[in-house]
């Protein structure tokens, strides 16, 4: 059975990539904030989707009651039900779980804790009606924030986004590498997902602050102090938000940029996904370099600065 992913209105496009990535698959139907797929993996990993559904069947809006009523409804149901309209007049509820309900030998609705959850989609182009799998819990990323870890620094990542381009990796088994890892926010939501982490920062400063949020979460890791242009070991997947600041000499930062992408295209064996600042051409530093931009996304940040997220490969 299909599944059908409601992506956040935060940023879709993530989203949609970070659930293309963990699907391993390309094939897809797109129908507003629905994506609809085959799909097999831990859902909970996912940073940009409010919930996860069971495709029942998809049709046009003149063929929807002949569905409603046809469907083997008996055979999805558990204890109760509970149905839900969404993009059209939410007066019709009552009419469509009627067809529920005559379809059911022993029918219950319970509007709070309902076992069968039916939420039905009107799209521009067809109807939706799915059976709800699994609501996808954010209130972990909030409690994650920098400001209310041991240590903080005011450069670090949103948890979600950390999360999401962890997943932009793809990566099922295997270590994740930070070689600018501050204060540990990658890490941390790497760890938390089961994955081995490693950490480097020039900075001792930053290794010890990255060791107490590690530990506050309970997270086996290794950190070492190292230069992330001077790594000469083959990583596999890495994930970063590099340095910068306005501050900086724009010519400063593309020198060190263009001296990290050259060890990646040395060392690189899988996959890496890099926050950078919108006011550097990293594209073109990383084409530069030799390496292969497989994805690009915005992220806005405030209104005076956006970053870029890459999706590199060798």
């Amino acid at each position: 059975m299909k599944k059908a992913f409601l992506l956040s209105k935060a940023n879709p496009a993530i989203g949609k990539e970070e659930i293309l990535a963990l699907a391993g698959t390309k094939k897809f139907e797109m129908q507003e904030d629905l994506l609809v797929l085959d799909a097999d993996f831990d859902f909970e990993r996912l940073a940009y989707t409010k919930s996860v559904y069971d495709l029942l069947f998809e049709c046009t809006k003149k063929q929807l009651i002949g569905k409603m009523k046809s469907f083997n409804w008996q055979k999805i149901y558990k204890k109760s039900f509970c149905l839900r309209i969404f993009g059209e007049d939410k007066s019709r509820e009552k009419d469509f779980a009627g067809y529920i309900w005559g379809n059911l030998k022993k029918p219950k609705v319970d509007l709070e804790k309902a076992g069968t959850n039916i939420h039905i989609f009107f799209t521009k182009k067809k109807v939706m009606v799915c059976l709800l799998d699994k609501k996808i819990n954010q209130s972990g990323f909030e409690s994650r924030r920098a400001h209310l870890r041991p240590e903080m620094h005011p450069s670090s990542l949103h948890p979600r986004l950390a999360r999401a381009m962890v997943n932009l990796t793809g990566i099922k088994t295997g270590t994740v590498t930070d070689p600018f890892c501050g204060t540990g926010g990658i890490l941390i939501e790497a760890g938390l997902m089961g994955f081995n982490v490693e950490g480097y920062d020039i900075e001792q400063s930053m290794l010890l602050m990255a060791e107490k949020n590690l530990q506050h979460f309970k997270i086996r890791h290794k950190l070492e102090k190292k230069d992330a242009t001077a790594i000469k070991k083959k990583i596999g997947y890495v994930v970063s938000d590099l340095p910068y600041a306005k501050s900086t000499r724009k010519q400063n930062l593309e020198v060190l940029y263009s001296k990290f992408f050259s060890i990646l295209k040395k060392n690189l064996h899988k996959k890496a996904v890099l926050g950078l600042p919108d006011f550097v051409d990293n594209r073109k530093l990383i084409k530069k370099a030799g390496l292969k931009v497989e994805n690009e996304f915005n992220y806005y940040l405030h209104k005076s600065l956006s970053k870029k997220i890459f999706v590199v490969v060798k």
